[in-house]
């Protein structure tokens, strides 16, 4: 079987690479990832929202990873999204959406995965970075950076931004620091220097920064969601999903001491758990 997974266009956010670069290093003996979508005979359709489904080819069948599920624009109408499904092949996500779906519909229920380079134990050094956030559009319907970035300054602790500088944002103190387009060995070399790492995003989505920190020992902040607390129950701190002056309280009252450590069984758990070679290898399973 031939299948195209990378997603479209390439503006599209890239945490999906790691998504599509995973797909293809599992893929078994029997798929064939090829690099032009014209030779596939199933295409992996990455969905965040409507706009994604105009790169869907109407002549190909087709897998759907479901990113974002009712933060999208047209709202949280399950309805809207039946025959997208229904006309899949399978249709994978980390939210469980059974009850929303056909009971016929293919569906995996499975999170995303931690690359390896962030598996790779290393060195232990000072936990010096108060906390680490990411995104690039601060506000209340996309990622909640100016809050946790508040929070560490009012307690005195810096705080490293993984990205440009966010859009309706302005720099916040000097104990702050942007990075992008780094290597992800440089990437877990930070992580293993934080405290915290924020997942606190009010637009659906599976944070990548939440298992890549958390696997480098830093204990992740996220918003009190069915979905982070299916997958984080006994790995995060859970906020209540505010802004403003609210959420920045809560996190100073979470991040005024340090955050229970990650231990050895931890690790393990949370390696085996975001597994990419066993996520992958079920998604194949259920299509062969």
């Amino acid at each position: 079987m031939k299948v195209y997974v990378k997603p479209l266009p390439a503006r599209l956010s890239q945490a999906m690479y790691r998504v599509s670069d995973a797909l293809e290093r599992y893929s078994p003996s029997w798929v064939e990832i090829v690099n032009d979508i014209e030779e596939a005979d199933v295409q992996i359709l990455h969905v965040i929202g409507f706009g994604s489904l105009e790169y869907l080819h109407p002549d190909k069948k087709y897998i759907v990873i479901q990113y974002c599920y009712k933060s999208t624009e047209h709202g949280a109408n399950p309805k809207m999204w039946h025959r997208l499904w229904e006309q899949s092949e399978l249709v994978w996500s980390y939210y469980d959406l059974r009850e929303d779906m056909a009971k016929d519909t293919p569906f995996y229920h499975s999170p995303m995965g931690i690359a390896h380079p962030f598996i790779q134990q290393l060195e232990k050094v000072e936990r010096d970075i108060g906390i680490i956030t990411s995104g690039y559009v601060n506000g209340k319907s996309a990622e909640a950076i100016e809050e946790p970035c508040s929070a560490a300054r009012y307690l005195g602790l810096s705080t490293v931004h993984l990205g440009p500088m966010p859009i309706h944002m302005e720099r916040p103190c000097k104990l702050w620091e942007t990075v992008n387009g780094i290597h992800d060995h440089r990437l877990a070399q930070l992580y293993n220097r934080a405290k915290w790492v924020s997942g606190l995003r009010h637009v659906e989505g599976f944070e990548f920064p939440i298992i890549e920190g958390l696997i480098q020992g830093a204990r992740p902040i996220v918003f009190q969601r069915e979905d982070m607390r299916f997958w984080f129950k006994d790995h995060a701190i859970f906020v209540p999903e505010t802004n403003g002056e609210a959420l920045t309280s809560s996190i100073i009252y979470h991040m005024r001491h340090d955050p229970k450590p990650v231990t050895y069984q931890e690790r393990n758990e949370v390696a085996r758990k975001f597994n990419w070679s066993s996520i992958v290898s079920g998604l194949w399973e259920l299509l062969k």
